[in-house]
């Protein structure tokens, strides 16, 4: 069990930042088969986009499926390669991720730097990821994303059901820029499908005795 993105979606499109303090107003861009979408349009500068759902499985497995490096591409929508590139320890680690964007614009690369934390009061685990562009050095023919955040949340609901959350807020990158009306939509579709993937890949490899325990995590800063 090693993994975690990246920032994938927003990745692919060149940029990405933290979540704001404040919660944005949300719009529903995509809901279908129990999986929503939401994006925020501020004025003027990022976008932010959410994903949630609540999926019939423990937090246990979901940290095994998202720190799985070679599952990623089985899963996350648009993945070509995921790799780890140093392994900390349980709750510390980086990977590498290549994806795909559509013609005429170039494949995206990021190199994450990711933990593990977990909110006992709010019974959470959540793995933050930020971009460190200068730990690897560029491909040929890849854009390597210069900034990118994101979060998943794995709120346990009970035992064997767990509501999953993915954040990631977005700003163009002025040399790479990809048009609103390709992004917005990209994005959304790209989110759905792979929490859609995601439930499908627990759903054909979770055993049906009791899982493991979560991997023992830092406490949230």
């Amino acid at each position: 069990m090693k993994y975690l993105l990246f920032l994938w979606w927003s990745g692919w499109l060149g940029w990405v930042l933290p979540a704001c303090a404040q919660e944005p107003t949300w719009e529903l861009s995509k809901q279908e088969d129990s999986i929503r979408v939401y994006v925020h349009h501020p004025e003027k500068g990022a976008r932010h986009f959410k994903a949630v759902m609540q999926i019939d499985a423990p937090q246990a497995a979901l940290v095994a499926l998202i720190r799985d490096s070679p599952r990623g591409p089985r899963w996350i929508d648009r993945m070509i390669l995921l790799q780890d590139v140093k392994i900390v320890n349980a709750q510390e680690w980086y990977t590498y991720a290549e994806l795909a964007l559509p013609w005429p614009f170039q494949n995206r690369d990021v190199v994450t730097h990711n933990q593990l934390y977990e909110d006992t009061q709010e019974r959470s685990l959540r793995i933050e990821m930020r971009g460190v562009a200068d730990f690897l050095p560029e491909k040929e023919n890849k854009v390597r994303m210069a900034h990118s955040e994101g979060t998943w949340k794995l709120r346990a609901l009970d035992a064997t059901h767990t509501e999953v959350t993915y954040r990631v807020k977005i700003q163009q990158n002025a040399r790479f820029q990809v048009p609103p009306w390709v992004a917005v939509p990209l994005v959304s579709n790209s989110l759905w499908n792979t929490f859609r993937r995601m439930r499908q890949e627990l759903q054909d490899t979770t055993p049906t005795r009791s899982p493991s325990p979560p991997v023992s995590p830092t406490d949230a800063p």
